[in-house]
């Protein structure tokens, strides 16, 4: 019903003490209005999660629209190097999050 199109970081690379900022492009298929969260774990070179986000309930109307989300700092413990960023549009069901849709994986680079 809800689907990621895409998720654009603010910048290429992102270094030890800058703020973590991403565009989440989505789109609702969906003609009923739909709350959402939406989920964004930042990893590093070592696969060792630095900053994670979550944003809702939004509530999401149909067409294809934009959210920004900015996240922590980078943490001085990052390694360094090419890091990925895992994003998910999620809703609460029984108590539980499911996701709408697959999760979006994109590479950042993390630098000193």
């Amino acid at each position: 019903l809800i689907n990621i199109v895409s998720v654009e970081p603010s910048k290429d690379a992102f270094a030890i003490g800058e703020y973590l900022s991403f565009k989440v492009t989505y789109n609702s298929i969906s003609h009923q209005d739909r709350e959402a969260y939406f989920s964004i774990v930042v990893y590093d070179e070592l696969q060792v999660p630095i900053a994670w986000f979550l944003v809702g309930p939004i509530t999401v109307h149909y067409g294809q629209d934009y959210i920004i989300i900015e996240c922590k700092t980078v943490p001085k413990h990052t390694f360094v190097g090419m890091g990925h960023v895992y994003t998910n549009i999620l809703y609460n069901k029984d108590g539980y999050q499911l996701q709408y849709c697959p999760q979006n994986v994109i590479p950042i680079g993390l630098t000193t």
